[in-house]
C-alpha cells in the first residue's frame, strides 16, 4: 500500500500487493492516541487499482491507516497538513 505525504486530507491509495487480487475490507483511521477517528466499512480493493479517501474532515496531524481483508492487513502513516 502507498501513498503521498503529506496531504490535505485527499488520500490516494494504491495497493501493490500482489497476493491480494479483489477482496472487500475496511478501511480504519487512528490518531497518534490510536483512537480511531473513522471507519470505511465493505471497500473493495484490488491490485494495481487506488482508492481514494476524503479525511479532509481531520485536523491537521499524523495518522495511522489500517487497511484489512482476510487475506491482507497493512498499516500506514499519514501526515495531514492544511
Amino acid at each position: 500500500m502507498k501513498l503521498t505525504n503529506p496531504t490535505d486530507g485527499k488520500v490516494e491509495l494504491f495497493i501493490n500487493n500482489s497476493s491480494l487480487k479483489v477482496y472487500r475490507g475496511e478501511i480504519k483511521v487512528y490518531d497518534l492516541s490510536g483512537k480511531q477517528v473513522m471507519i470505511f466499512n465493505d471497500v473493495k480493493m484490488a491490485t494495481g487499482k487506488s482508492i481514494s479517501l476524503d479525511l479532509t474532515n481531520l485536523q491537521s496531524g499524523t495518522y495511522f491507516i489500517n487497511l484489512s481483508s482476510d487475506s491482507f492487513n497493512n498499516t500506514k502513516k499519514v501526515v495531514i497538513h492544511k
